[in-house]
C-alpha cells in the first residue's frame, strides 16, 4: 500500500509540474481565474509549443516564458502588464493581440507585430512617423516601435487621409510636422501631449473638430496650423497663448484653461480605515516655484492640507472619513500667479455602512446610501411577506436602487453590504411599507445617466452624480395637484432599451398625468455626421462596441406616444438643437452678432469659401474674409410641440459643461437645477413666493447660476415655451 501511495504521489507531482511548468507537456492551457504568470514561470521548457491565456490575466513577469519552445501565442486583451524579456529566445514567437489593447500595443513596440506605421530612423535614435498602411477610421500611434521611441510625425505623414476620424498622440511626441494632417477632414479632437514642441505649417488645416488644446510646452506654431478650429484651448501665459492672441479681438476664440503642472494620482481608489493612503504629482511643469495640497469635498470649497510632504510632490495621510471621499489636488505657483491640476479622488470603505434614504411612492421605493465608488462591491438584500431575506440586486455601481412593483401597503425590510477585496461591511436591516395605489393625477419621472461610451476618454462620471442630484430633488417636491413622483433610474442605457425604459415607465400613463424624462449624456455639438444629427444623444451599444445616436425627432416621437403632459430635461451639450428654430432671430439666446464675428481670427480660422455655425449663427465669408450671413439652416427642433414642456442644458451646438473637480461629478446645470428647487424642496427660485416653481423661474435662476461658473466660456438655458409660466413643481406639504 504505502509502495501504491508513493507512485501516485510521484504522478500527481509531474502533473502539476507539467501543468505550470510545461515540462511533461507540448501543449498548456493555464485555467480561469490566473492573473499573473510569474517571472520564469517556463524559463527554459524547449518542450512547451504553446499555451492558451485565459481571459483576465492581467500580468506576464519577466522570462515567464523565455527560452521555450514556443511559437505563436494570442495575447489576450485583459493584460495591463508584460515585461519585455517575457518572450526572450532565439527565435521571434509569432503574437496576436486585439487591436488597440495593452498587449497590441507592447508587442508592436517589442518588435512582435508589425506596426502598421512607415517611419525614419533620427540621428538620436528616434522615429518620424512618416505614413500609415491600414484602413481603420481610429488608430494610437505608439510611443515606440521596435524598442525605438517615436518623437515626430513628418511633413504630410497622414495628409488627405479623409477616412480618419480619430488618432491618439503618443505621449513622446516632440514635432508635428507641415502637413501631416492637412485635408484631414473627418478627423476631429486629437489630444496634443504635454511635451509638444512645434506644430508646424497647415499641420491641421482642414480638421473638422470644434477645439482644440494647446499644450503649454510649445515653442513654435507655425502658419494656417489649425485653420478649421473654431477655438483653441491655451494655457494663459504660454506661447500657444501669445501665438493665438493677437489674431482674435476678443477672448470668445480663445479659452483659457489652468496651467498644466503634473499628473496626480492617489495610490488607492478604495481606502481602509486606519491605512496609508498617498498622492503623488508626477512631470511636475519646470516653471513651478511653490506647491501646495488642496482637499475638497464638494468640489468648490478647497482646505490645504497639512503635514508632511504636503509641499512637496509627494503627501501621505491616514485613511479616516476626514481624509477619504473626497478629492486632492496639487496648487502651484509661478511668477505668473497660481494654477491647479485636475484633482483625484479617493474612496473610503467605511465601517458605519447604512442605508440613508427611502423615498416611497404607491408600489415603489427608491433606496439610497452615501456613497458610491467604482471598485467597491455593492449587494442589496430584501425580506418580504414571507419572512426569506434574498438578494435584490448584486454589483450596484450606483449609490441608489429603485424597487419598482411591490405589493401595496406590505412591508418589507432591506440590508445593504459593501465589499472591498478580502473586507465586508453590511448595514443595518431598515423595514418600509408600500402604498395603495393612488388615484387622480399621477406624477411618474424617468432618470437616464450615460456614462459609458466608446472611447475611454468620452467617460461621464458626472451622469450618476446628475441622477442623484435629480432623483433626490425630486423626492422632496410634489406635482401641481399635490401628488408625489414615482421614480425610476436607469444608467448606460442603448437606444434601444432607452425607447424600451420610455415605454415601460409610462406604459400606464393617461391624459390627466404628468410624465418627466431627464437623461444626462453626451451630445453632438457639430454637424460632422449631417446636419439632422446635431444635437443627438450619444449611448453606447456594448454589443457592437459602438456610440449610437438619438437624433432630437425620435426622441419626440417616441415621448409623444405618452398620454398627457410631458416635461423634458436634456442635460447634454448642444441639446438645444431639440427646440432649436432656424427662423427665430438669434436662436441660441447668446448674443452673438456678425460685427462681432469680423475680427482677424475668423480670418485666421476659416478659409473664405467655407461656413461657420456658431451658437446658431450661421455664417460664411466673403472674398475679404469678412463674415457675412449664409443662408439659414432650416432646422426646427423635434420637441418644438405644444405637447412638451422643455428646458435645455445648453443652447445650439453650445458646449455643457461639467463640475469635474467634485468627488461626485455633476453638471454645472444640473446643480443649478437643482439648487433652484433646493434638495429638500425650500425652492429658491420661487421668487413669487407662492410655494411652486414654474419654468420661468427656474431658466432665470439656473442661467443666473450657471453664469458665474463660466466666465471664460458660452453656455445658455433653453426653454420651450420659452418665458412660460407651466408649474413644474410643488412644495412638499
Amino acid at each position: 500500500m504505502k509502495q501504491w501511495w508513493t507512485v501516485f504521489l510521484l504522478t500527481f507531482a509531474f502533473a502539476i509540474m507539467a501543468l505550470f511548468q510545461g515540462s511533461l507537456a507540448e501543449t498548456v492551457t493555464l485555467p480561469n481565474g490566473l492573473t499573473a504568470v510569474e517571472e520564469e514561470a517556463f524559463f527554459g521548457d524547449a518542450s512547451l509549443e504553446a499555451v492558451l491565456l485565459p481571459e483576465g490575466i492581467e500580468t506576464i513577469g519577466s522570462k515567464a516564458f523565455a527560452g521555450t519552445g514556443l511559437t505563436a501565442i494570442d495575447l489576450p486583451a485583459s493584460l495591463k502588464i508584460i515585461a519585455d524579456d517575457a518572450f526572450d529566445g532565439p527565435e521571434k514567437v509569432s503574437v496576436t493581440a486585439e487591436k488597440g489593447s495593452y498587449a497590441y500595443r507592447w508587442a508592436v513596440a517589442n518588435g512582435y507585430i508589425a506596426s502598421p506605421f512607415t517611419y525614419t530612423d533620427n540621428d538620436d535614435g528616434t522615429l518620424t512617423i512618416t505614413g500609415y498602411t491600414g484602413e481603420d477610421a481610429e488608430f494610437d500611434i505608439p510611443d515606440v516601435i521596435s524598442g525605438k521611441t517615436v518623437t515626430a510625425i513628418g511633413d504630410g505623414a497622414f495628409r488627405s487621409n479623409t477616412v480618419l476620424t480619430q488618432v491618439t498622440l503618443p505621449d513622446t511626441l516632440k514635432v508635428v510636422g507641415a502637413g501631416a494632417f492637412d485635408g484631414c477632414s473627418g478627423m476631429r479632437r486629437p489630444y496634443l501631449p504635454f511635451g509638444l514642441l512645434e506644430i508646424r505649417d497647415r499641420a491641421f488645416y482642414g480638421c473638422s473638430g470644434y477645439s482644440l488644446s494647446l499644450p503649454r510646452t510649445l515653442t513654435f506654431i507655425g502658419d494656417d496650423a489649425f485653420t478649421g478650429y473654431r477655438f483653441l484651448n491655451v494655457y494663459e501665459g504660454s506661447y500657444a497663448a501669445e501665438w493665438a492672441f493677437p489674431l482674435a479681438e476678443q477672448d470668445s476664440y480663445l479659452r483659457y484653461t489652468g496651467l498644466y503642472i503634473a499628473n496626480v494620482s492617489i495610490s488607492t481608489d478604495i481606502a481602509i480605515p486606519g491605512e496609508q493612503v498617498t498622492c503623488t504629482a508626477e512631470r511636475i511643469d519646470e516653471y513651478i516655484e511653490s506647491m501646495q495640497w488642496q482637499r475638497s469635498f464638494d468640489g468648490i470649497n478647497w482646505t490645504d492640507c497639512e503635514g508632511e510632504g504636503a509641499n512637496t510632490p509627494e503627501y501621505a495621510f491616514i485613511a479616516s472619513p476626514e481624509t477619504c471621499c473626497c478629492v486632492y489636488r496639487l496648487a502651484g505657483t509661478d511668477i505668473s500667479g497660481t494654477y491647479f491640476t485636475k484633482a483625484a479622488s479617493v474612496g473610503y470603505l467605511a465601517d458605519d455602512l447604512r442605508i440613508s434614504s427611502a423615498y416611497v411612492s404607491g408600489t415603489n421605493i427608491s433606496l439610497g446610501w452615501g456613497t458610491s465608488w467604482e471598485g467597491i462591491h455593492y449587494t442589496l438584500y430584501m425580506t418580504g411577506p414571507d419572512g426569506e431575506e434574498a438578494v435584490l440586486a448584486e454589483n450596484i455601481e450606483e449609490n441608489f436602487y429603485d424597487a419598482t412593483g411591490l405589493e401595496p401597503e406590505t412591508a418589507y425590510t432591506f440590508r445593504l453590504t459593501a465589499s472591498y477585496g478580502e473586507n465586508t461591511v453590511s448595514s443595518v436591516p431598515v423595514t418600509v411599507t408600500t402604498q395603495n395605489y393612488r388615484t387622480g393625477t399621477v406624477y411618474r419621472a424617468l432618470l437616464v445617466g450615460q456614462v459609458h461610451f466608446q472611447y475611454a476618454s468620452e467617460e461621464c462620471p458626472d451622469s450618476i452624480g446628475d441622477l442623484n442630484l435629480m432623483g433626490n430633488m425630486l423626492q422632496h417636491v410634489e406635482g401641481p395637484q399635490g401628488s408625489a413622483y414615482s421614480i425610476t433610474r436607469k444608467t448606460d442605457l442603448t437606444v434601444d432599451q432607452v425607447h424600451q425604459a420610455i415605454q415601460t415607465t409610462f406604459a400606464d400613463a393617461d391624459e390627466d398625468d404628468v410624465s418627466l424624462f431627464f437623461i444626462a449624456t453626451h451630445g453632438l455639438e457639430d454637424d460632422y455626421l449631417e446636419e439632422e444629427y446635431i444635437g443627438a444623444l450619444i449611448c453606447y451599444n456594448p454589443s457592437t462596441r459602438r456610440n449610437e445616436y438619438i437624433k432630437d425627432t425620435t426622441l419626440a416621437a417616441w415621448l409623444s406616444e405618452i398620454p398627457g403632459e410631458v416635461v423634458v430635461i436634456l442635460e447634454a451639450c448642444s441639446s438645444g438643437s431639440a427646440i432649436y428654430d432656424s427662423g427665430e432671430e438669434n436662436a441660441s439666446g447668446n448674443g452673438v452678432t456678425l460685427s462681432a464675428m469680423n475680427s482677424a481670427a475668423i480670418n485666421a480660422f476659416q478659409s473664405a469659401d467655407q461656413t461657420l455655425s456658431l451658437g446658431g449663427v450661421r455664417l460664411s465669408f466673403d472674398e475679404e474674409g469678412n463674415a457675412v450671413e449664409a443662408p439659414p439652416m432650416l432646422r426646427i427642433g423635434g420637441l418644438r410641440q405644444t405637447k412638451f414642456h422643455v428646458i435645455t442644458s445648453s443652447a445650439h451646438m453650445e458646449y455643457s459643461y461639467a463640475m469635474e473637480e467634485a468627488p461626485f461629478p455633476h453638471t454645472i446645470f444640473t446643480y443649478g437645477f437643482t439648487q433652484g428647487i433646493g434638495l429638500s424642496g425650500s425652492m429658491p427660485c420661487d421668487t413669487n413666493r407662492d410655494d411652486s416653481a414654474s419654468m420661468r423661474e427656474l431658466v432665470s435662476y439656473i442661467g443666473s447660476f450657471v453664469d458665474p461658473y463660466l466666465p471664460k466660456y458660452t453656455q445658455h438655458v433653453q426653454a420651450y415655451p420659452a418665458n412660460s409660466d407651466y408649474v413644474l413643481f410643488f412644495r412638499e406639504d
